[in-house]
């Protein structure tokens, strides 16, 4: 094998061992033979970039392209990660390279709308129109140009138009989902359910050795605005949206003797777990390759399915709940394309469900661990800011520090749907965006009232 190949498998090897740290390593360490070839420098950034590394990986599509400029999909993997690292125009000079020699490349087209806001001068709406128009077999490619659109229109401020590219995007992406939402509002009251004040009561204290701040609510709601304030501390870093304390969960239930049958037999088996083993794991698997002396974010928006979990297996974790209102994050939602997971939100009924099974549950655990969660109000947030961080840090357990009334100035990568808005300092232009569009959001609002949820 040789040298550039064994590097390359080290590189694998830790990321497969959760330990993107020494993926990085490795990697950085190997700089100048893995540079020296097109395709190991390209594979060489993709392992950089799944370790967290966008600069290394940067770094490696430069050397890359060196060589050979044809690679659109270097180019294209490029201007994803300038995107994380906040390299705007260079991640859309990127996406309009690939676009122009394969313009069947849909995801370039979503993720350069969501760049910059467009205006009447500088936008691709033409662009998008002239693209739907023509002959495309596969629906993904149609539904992402869709999306794209949506995005535009409503830059451009033409309600209208934006929602009616947004409502025939979510039904062609619904059609094709296998989703029963029945059977996710009945894990949610199987939560409530189960995880009574009493029942937490019984499960004992877990593991007090850690420390993690859970910053968590529905996407859309803010948690990256949250995520970025408390990471400008400087006895705080990110782990951004960690899937550790599932993985964690999964773990100790088989561990424990769990023999499967789904989400249904697994939240009442899971209040049978020993909370330290659980909270043992857990910091183990979110603390690998970071100082340990810090305060890890855990930004994982799903977390909020473990809170009851969340409180007993680490008792000196907090818990930070960020909202905003019912309308406000369905609109968010609604016109978000996932990677994965919110199936719910494709169809304005089956969100509104959702959203207000989501406020139960949030009321549920209020209830049930009094004292244990921080709320943050979006709103309240983005308008007195300096009140409502100094209130957040100090829940957190944090000294204050005057950096974090100023997230944007230090933001490091990001990959969340927000990793463009996160450059810009604080403000209150999004508040009532939604507004424009509360009349298309009927279906949603009446699903909201007759789960018994107020929209106001």
């Amino acid at each position: 094998m040789s040298a550039e190949r064994a590097v390359l498998e080290q590189a694998r090897s830790a990321l497969a061992h959760e330990r993107p740290d020494l993926a990085i390593a490795y990697l950085t360490q190997s700089f100048e033979i893995l540079a020296a070839d097109a395709r190991v420098a390209a594979t060489a950034g993709d392992l950089a970039s799944a370790a967290g590394g966008y600069n290394l990986a940067n770094s490696f599509y430069d050397q890359a392209l060196s060589h050979e400029p044809g690679l659109i999909g270097v180019r294209f993997n490029r201007a994803a990660t300038a995107r994380f690292l906040g390299e705007l125009e260079a991640a859309e000079k990127d996406y309009d390279a690939v676009i122009a020699v394969d313009p069947a490349d849909s995801e370039a087209w979503l993720n350069r709308s969501h760049l910059r806001r467009q205006t009447s001068v500088r936008n691709h709406v033409a662009q998008i129109e002239t693209a739907l128009a023509g002959e495309h077999s596969a629906w993904q490619h149609r539904m992402r140009l869709l999306y794209a659109l949506a995005k535009e229109r409503e830059d451009l401020g033409h309600v209208a138009q934006a929602f009616a590219a947004l409502d025939a995007a979510t039904k062609l992406r619904r059609c094709h989902l296998d989703y029963d939402i029945d059977d996710d509002l009945a894990a949610l009251a199987a939560i409530r359910s189960t995880f009574t004040s009493c029942a937490l009561a019984s499960m004992g204290e877990g593991f007090s050795g850690a420390a993690p701040i859970f910053v968590l609510g529905l996407p859309r709601s803010g948690t990256t605005l949250i995520e970025r304030i408390l990471e400008a501390h400087p006895q705080v870093v990110s782990g951004g949206e960690m899937s550790a304390f599932a993985r964690a969960l999964e773990h100790c239930a088989k561990a424990s003797g769990f023999r499967g049958g789904g989400k249904h037999a697994l939240i009442p088996f899971s209040k049978t777990l020993d909370p330290v083993m659980l909270g043992e794991f857990y910091h183990e698997l979110a603390s690998a390759g970071r100082n340990p002396s810090l305060h890890i974010i855990d930004k994982l928006p799903l977390n909020y399915l473990y809170i009851g979990l969340i409180a007993k297996a680490l008792p000196r974790a907090r818990i930070v709940h960020v909202y905003k209102p019912p309308l406000a994050v369905g609109w968010g939602m609604f016109k978000t394309l996932f990677v994965q997971g919110y199936p719910f939100s494709y169809d304005q009924v089956e969100l509104g469900r959702y959203i207000a099974a989501f406020h139960m549950l949030m009321d549920h655990w209020s209830r049930e661990l009094p004292g244990r969660i921080h709320h943050v109000f979006y709103d309240d947030l983005v308008r007195n800011p300096t009140t409502s961080i100094r209130e957040l840090v100090a829940a957190c357990g944090l000294d204050w520090h005057d950096d974090c009334l100023s997230p944007h100035k230090g933001a490091t990568a990001n990959t969340s749907h927000s990793a463009a808005q996160i450059r810009e300092p604080i403000h209150t232009r999004g508040l009532s965006g939604w507004h424009d569009f509360a009349p298309y959001l009927e279906p949603m609002r009446k699903a909201m009232l007759a789960e018994g949820l107020t929209t106001e």
